[in-house]
């Protein structure tokens, strides 16, 4: 039984995860973006603040560690961008697998511009329209993609723009550019990924990447095969054509395609050890970084703290010294507590005295009157 895909009247929102079952047989391919994701909250698209507020961040040619801003809508529905099931080639790594000028539609042709291959099956053009193309394909080795596009080809939508073609096979997928990448990254559909060219990675545990891969083999991307550049197959030739399609595969059979297949291969294996090299250099870089702001902030923590306890130390100090103070101006306050008393003793002892000897004085001079009388 088909569960089809269902929307709420406010939020676009997928069937709960244990119908997922046959999801896949459910989804429109030509629907757009209204194909909700389950990112951090199951069943939700992302809003246009959780994308605006996200931070994903890749190394680009302009340096590393570089924020992608999501798309705000998605071309296709989700499941499109997608790595197609099994083997598969990527666009960006391709050259690993191919000749530098596999795919290109125009090789051989003087630079008139007229196209010279076929973008269905990538052999010399037969004269043949692509939809109507029944022969081998080069790059799949299998006849059963007729009429349309290879879908062991993992490629954006402006490679196939730039290549005269268009994803009209259904079961074609899409490589996101890095903005849809990033959308879907932050809708939980896709891993984070580290550098621009980088390989997609799934989320296994996302219920609509689960239904996708349902009863198909997980996605795996091949590298350095090594693929001959084959223009035509024997049996699929056009008798008629079989010298035209001879003569280029002679030519680039032999030592010369095993040296440049080799040199290639070298320079792929030499381009990954340098972005290994430079992204182990980057993080060096980044730990010694966040250690010297460790011990930065360690630092003005202790130089705070001990600032702290010389001041607590110098208060103390300074209320020991003045309850000294107030100590002895107490005592010197009882001091001339004391002297003041005295003095005042003093006084009246004086006045005392003074007062005596006056009297004393009158009694003599009464004396002295009495005598002389």
């Amino acid at each position: 039984m088909v569960t089809p895909l269902s929307w709420s009247s406010r939020r676009n929102v997928l069937p709960n995860a244990n119908s997922h079952e046959n999801l896949s047989s459910g989804l429109d391919p030509t629907r757009r973006s209204s194909v909700p994701s389950v990112g951090r909250v199951l069943g939700e698209l992302p809003t246009s603040a959780e994308l605006q507020s996200s931070d994903v961040r890749v190394n680009t040619a302009e340096g590393p560690n570089r924020r992608i801003t999501p798309i705000e809508e998605l071309k296709l529905a989700i499941e499109r961008y997608l790595p197609p099931p099994g083997e598969f080639y990527d666009q960006f790594t391709m050259y690993t697998n191919f000749d530098e000028d596999y795919f290109n539609i125009r090789l051989d042709n003087g630079g008139s511009g007229v196209i010279m291959k076929c973008v269905c099956c990538w052999q010399r053009h037969h004269g043949v329209p692509r939809k109507k193309c029944t022969k081998l394909c080069s790059v799949c080795k299998t006849p059963s993609h007729p009429g349309t596009e290879c879908p062991k080809m993992y490629v954006t939508l402006r490679w196939l723009k730039d290549h005269q073609s268009l994803p009209h096979g259904i079961g074609m997928q899409v490589r996101p550019t890095p903005s849809e990448q990033a959308y879907l990254v932050v809708a939980g559909v896709l891993k984070d990924w580290k550098d621009l060219e980088g390989p997609v990675v799934v989320n296994m545990d996302h219920p609509l990447v689960k239904a996708f891969y349902e009863g198909k083999a997980p996605p795996h991307e091949i590298l350095n095969e090594n693929v001959a550049p084959a223009l035509d197959d024997m049996s699929f030739t056009d008798r008629n054509n079989q010298a035209a399609i001879d003569e280029p595969i002679a030519e680039k059979n032999g030592s010369a395609v095993s040296r440049k297949a080799t040199k290639k291969r070298r320079k792929a294996a030499e381009k990954r050890k340098v972005s290994e090299m430079r992204t182990a250099t980057e993080k060096a870089a980044e730990r010694a970084t966040e250690e010297a702001a460790r011990k930065a902030t360690e630092r003005k923590a202790t130089i705070r703290k001990l600032k702290a306890l010389a001041r607590k130390a110098k208060l103390r100090r300074l209320d020991g010294e003045l309850e000294a103070l107030k100590n002895e101006g107490a005592a010197i306050t009882k001091e001339m507590l004391t002297a003041q008393a005295k003095h005042d003793a003093h006084r009246r002892r004086y006045r005392q005295w003074e007062a005596e000897l006056h009297e004393l004085l009158e009694e003599i001079e009464d004396d002295t009157t009495e005598e002389e009388v």
